[in-house]
């Protein structure tokens, strides 16, 4: 016990809010709700971007690359095949999408 109040004495004040509002909006992301198709394709990009910067960061060679790029394949499919389709919705004169929680 006396260890986790050691911890929460010892984390910086700033922490705090940051985890709030982090909270915030993973409650706010379990609702359905929709979203701006460009705001998606910028978070898919700045995602990518950042996780090639990592990749490149580590002198990469053609096992972590091929690693990375099973990775990236690995995700897609898990993820295009664990969405419910039937729940999604496009309105493509507006540009919007509407997402299951």
């Amino acid at each position: 016990m006396d260890r986790i109040i050691e911890i929460i004495a010892r984390t910086p004040l700033w922490l705090w809010p940051l985890l709030a509002a982090l909270l915030w909006l993973g409650w706010q992301a379990s609702q359905t709700h929709v979203v701006k198709l460009s705001r998606l394709v910028i978070l898919l990009i700045a995602v990518l971007i950042m996780s090639i910067v990592t990749l490149l960061s580590f002198e990469p060679n053609g096992i972590g690359t091929s690693i990375w790029v099973g990775g990236v394949m690995i995700g897609s499919a898990l993820g295009w095949f664990s969405h419910p389709s039937d729940g999604l919705a496009v309105d493509r004169e507006h540009g919007l999408l509407k997402l299951l929680g």
